[in-house]
């Protein structure tokens, strides 16, 4: 199971890879890490952080935006102490995609059957999942993944 958690003065996480912890560092997207080994996303770390009185009283002070933004560097900070972390920020031009209404008359029904959605339970945990129930739609962010029925 994997758990990460921000208290004032500490930070924890289990089983998080160290591309997760960038982009909780960083506050980006996977499509915006580039040129990482493997491991960044293979190795699993536990992470227990604790943060001195002095600063724990001053975050303790801050409003949540402020705060959140504090936590971050503080991530940044472990990262580049533990980890050796060094990064290198860039500007690059990626293509997009829009996803418009089709003119009236061009939509249809989809063909086939939806059926009915299978009971979690049921599933095996190394089965791709199944797909979403009728009517409904399913994000993967961190795939760059949509599908819906």
């Amino acid at each position: 199971m994997q758990n990460m958690m921000f208290t004032p003065g500490t930070f924890t996480a289990q089983n998080i890879s160290l591309q997760e912890l960038i982009r909780t560092a960083y506050g980006v997207d996977d499509y915006q890490i580039s040129g990482v080994p493997n491991s960044l996303t293979s190795t699993l770390y536990d992470v227990n952080a604790k943060a001195e009185k002095s600063i724990v009283d001053k975050l303790q002070k801050l409003g949540n935006d402020q705060h959140d933004l504090e936590s971050q560097r503080m991530l940044q900070a472990l990262l580049t102490d533990r980890f050796k972390l060094t990064l290198h920020r860039e500007t690059k031009e990626l293509p997009v995609y829009s996803l418009v209404v089709a003119e009236p008359g061009k939509l249809h029904e989809a063909p086939g059957d939806c059926g009915a959605h299978p009971d979690p339970v049921m599933v095996k945990p190394d089965a791709p999942p199944p797909p979403p129930p009728c009517g409904s739609i399913r994000v993967f962010f961190w795939v760059g993944r949509l599908d819906g029925q």
